[in-house]
């Protein structure tokens, strides 16, 4: 998962002025499996044995898979305008002509490799977006507003049971930066 530093240094190194999130369509699945690999995904029903084509959630080693995939297919453009975690692409641009052209490498790329993106999720050419439950501007990164009010809104713990219950909660659903 990319830091926020490296989100910061993004927004910073491009003087982010649009940004432009992409979503590939069930990620996981547009990974071919190699032929000599689909062995070692077999499963059984009561019928017969299958084997997976593509990439599937239920391997251990699949994110990791995935994610050397999408950094050996958008190499190009990692790094210079663009950041990924897992199935989301982020670009920034410092003006409309610049986004033009990443989203033009980005999809080139996408062909290139067959990747498809899902339509409903993306978003283009915005001033911020929502990336892995920020709200990622030119400005910088801040916590979405709807996360912050469902905290705000959280009881107060009235005893030594609930505060642990809390803090134990807080402290398993917080997002490792």
């Amino acid at each position: 998962m990319p830091s926020l530093d490296q989100v910061t240094d993004l927004l910073t190194a491009n003087k982010a002025k649009y940004l432009s999130s992409l979503d590939l369509l069930s990620g996981f699945f547009q990974i071919e499996v190699q032929e000599a690999d689909r062995d070692q995904t077999t499963f059984a029903s009561q019928k017969q044995c299958y084997r997976f084509r593509r990439l599937n959630f239920g391997l251990k080693s699949a994110p990791s898979i995935f994610c050397h995939a999408m950094a050996t297919m958008f190499r190009k453009c990692l790094c210079k305008h663009t950041i990924y975690y897992m199935d989301d692409l982020l670009t920034s641009s410092s003006g409309f002509e610049p986004m033009i052209a990443n989203l033009r490498e980005l999809f080139e790329t996408c062909r290139e490799h067959n990747i498809k993106l899902n339509a409903a999720k993306c978003e283009f050419f915005k001033k911020s977006v929502v990336f892995l439950g920020y709200k990622i501007s030119g400005k910088g990164i801040e916590i979405e507003p709807e996360k912050m009010a469902a905290i705000s809104q959280l009881k107060p713990p009235n005893n030594q049971i609930q505060s642990s219950n809390l803090c134990w909660g807080m402290q398993t659903t917080s997002v490792n930066w």
